[in-house]
């Protein structure tokens, strides 16, 4: 944003820390629709709720979904929402089921979620439940861009100097292409992509995209060996963590993605350099966004030693359905892991599906392929968002 929109932004900003919701709106309701700014636009959407208008809110909410769907603060206020009209404290649970799956270490998403799963009375914690402690808003930030000063002399110059260059470097490419290449339309395409421009034409996985995300050439330590916060994993050298970054790609590119994610999600969980953890979040989010990935072998009783390892990977377990309900577009029910008789079973898991059998019910015996997303709460429970589910006995 400009100098102009980030004094706006500030005193808006201002006013919505005094509670002055209407002045904040005031200040920026035609500065957040001309720029499109995702924070103004954020900002706007809060105030609006604070001062009941939903509809004017709900509208900014979905214009920030289309333009910027990962920007995860808007997500937070969907959640919000989403739990505030909630009928019950599962169907509230699952939209925070749905955004963890994207971005598991969101200790937002995990906070509120926590409080959702604790909540014994959920009407009364509902009804009690503030914007606030559910949707923290940000102080704004400038983006400071240097800029010198040009003369119109020079400036003149300046179109004189780049026109003749930028005809050369068209004639550079495009003449061998015409020479020597048959399809001139693929030549251009790839010289499209090497300059950074998006195409239609997507490589299989995108998995060149991948080979750009390295640790080479960094300025900073990957590591950070003095770390106050204990972290689970730790890494005591460079060159281990850059041979398990080199083998999580390695095995991506072989089509073994949970065992990539396992890998991924130990170096997400260390000691390294935040800067790391940007380039291991992309290489998740790059697996997470591949359909056809297979299962896995791993147990409840391996997942559930260390279960920070194994967010996102896909498993494949038997169980009794227990404690079932269902709801308009979902069920959410316990599943008792490798039953064998009510004394004897791997552990219970909750699990949550859109897609599954209409004739479900408690007691069956079923089989399901499903996302581990994380353990949360008291008793760590495993948490399952089921892609489908077979009844294998009633």
């Amino acid at each position: 944003m400009d100098s102009g929109d980030y004094s706006l932004v500030k005193q808006a900003y201002s006013a919505y820390t005094d509670s002055r919701y209407g002045d904040a709106i005031v200040i920026l309701e035609n500065s957040a629709l001309r720029t499109g700014n995702s924070y103004m636009l954020f900002l706007l959407s809060v105030c609006y709720l604070h001062e009941d208008k939903i509809g004017k809110a709900e509208t900014i909410i979905r214009k920030l979904k289309l333009s910027d769907n990962a920007y995860t603060p808007v997500l937070y206020l969907e959640a919000f929402l989403v739990m505030k009209s909630a009928g019950d404290r599962e169907s509230a649970m699952y939209r925070y089921i749905e955004l963890l799956q994207r971005f598991p270490s969101d200790s937002v998403l995990k906070k509120s979620f926590k409080r959702i799963q604790a909540a014994t009375d959920f009407q009364a914690f509902q009804r009690k439940a503030r914007l606030r402690d559910f949707v923290p808003v940000p102080k704004p930030k400038r983006i400071r861009i240097s800029r010198k000063r040009v003369s119109v002399k020079h400036k003149t110059n300046r179109k004189f100097i780049y026109l003749p260059l930028l005809i050369i470097f068209i004639v550079l490419m495009i003449i061998p292409g015409i020479l020597y290449q048959q399809d001139i339309t693929k030549y251009l395409t790839g010289i499209v992509k090497s300059i950074g421009i998006s195409t239609k034409e997507q490589p299989q996985h995108g998995i060149d995209v991948m080979d750009m995300v390295t640790l080479d050439g960094a300025h900073y330590d990957i590591i950070e060996k003095y770390n106050r916060d204990k972290t689970p994993e730790f890494y005591y050298s460079s060159e281990s963590l850059k041979r398990d970054f080199k083998r999580a790609k390695e095995m991506i590119k072989a089509g073994h993605y949970n065992d990539a994610l396992v890998i991924l999600n130990r170096i997400n969980a260390s000691n390294v350099h935040h800067r790391v953890k940007d380039r291991i979040e992309f290489l998740r989010n790059f697996v997470l966004d591949i359909d056809d990935r297979p299962v896995s072998g791993y147990t409840y009783d391996r997942l559930s030693e260390k279960p920070h390892l194994y967010r996102g990977v896909k498993i494949q377990w038997k169980g009794k359905v227990a404690n079932l309900k269902k709801k308009n577009d979902h069920i959410v029910c316990n599943l008792l892991i490798d039953y064998k008789n009510s004394h004897r079973f791997s552990g219970v898991a909750e699990l949550y599906a859109k897609k599954y059998p209409g004739a479900i019910e408690n007691g069956n015996m079923v089989e399901t392929v499903a996302t581990f997303v994380n353990a949360m709460g008291e008793d760590n429970r495993i948490y399952l968002v089921a892609e489908n589910i077979t009844i294998i006995s009633e």
